[in-house]
């Protein structure tokens, strides 16, 4: 070897070199994820995994067992939607508003019609006529009125803020006029 094949071949060694210096960079991520899904993976749910050589396959298979379709999303995403509409007395109310808003951002991610236009508006000011029916039917009047108007609706999020903030009003109005009572006793 002459002394311009040396300096060839000494920049193609270190081009190597860093070449599988990446490329045991990437193996080795992948490695971690390897062993995450082996580790964490619920024994029932092996099996779809046992005879899959790559991270890739492991995923894809437990993707397609487990992974809900977006038809299955939007059928369980409506029925939550209908079990909202009716308020339960033994429930909390502040998680109930918050699921409330959790199901109706899922639900217009997903493009499913219980959400779509003034119907979900409608749908809530029913739902909260069972805690405080006067607020509800004032509520359910201005969007009536909005909508023979064409006026721009309300967002659900800011009709459920607005009725979180008058319920919590009342709720501190209820507890300071009862405490006042025993005091006059």
């Amino acid at each position: 070897m002459d002394a311009a094949e040396r300096e060839s071949f000494k920049l193609l060694l270190s081009m190597y070199k860093e070449d599988l210096a990446e490329a045991k960079q990437v193996l080795d991520a992948i490695q971690i994820v390897r062993n995450h899904i082996v580790t964490t993976v619920s024994t029932n749910n092996i099996v779809y995994i046992d005879d899959k050589t790559t991270v890739y396959q492991m995923l894809v298979a437990l993707k397609k067992r487990l992974a809900p379709t977006d038809y299955a999303r939007k059928l369980e995403l409506a029925r939550k939607y209908n079990t909202l509409k009716t308020y339960s007395k033994r429930e909390d109310i502040e998680t109930w508003l918050k699921d409330w808003e959790t199901v109706y951002t899922d639900g217009r991610k997903l493009g499913i019609p219980e959400v779509a236009d003034e119907r979900s508006l409608f749908d809530f000011t029913h739902a909260i006529s069972s805690v405080d029916d006067g607020y509800a039917s004032t509520q359910e009047y201005f969007i009536n009125q909005k909508v023979k108007k064409s006026e721009e609706l309300l967002e659900l999020y800011d009709l459920v803020e607005d009725f979180r903030n008058h319920y919590r009003r009342t709720e501190a109005l209820k507890s300071s006029s009862s405490h006042s009572a025993f005091a006059a006793l």
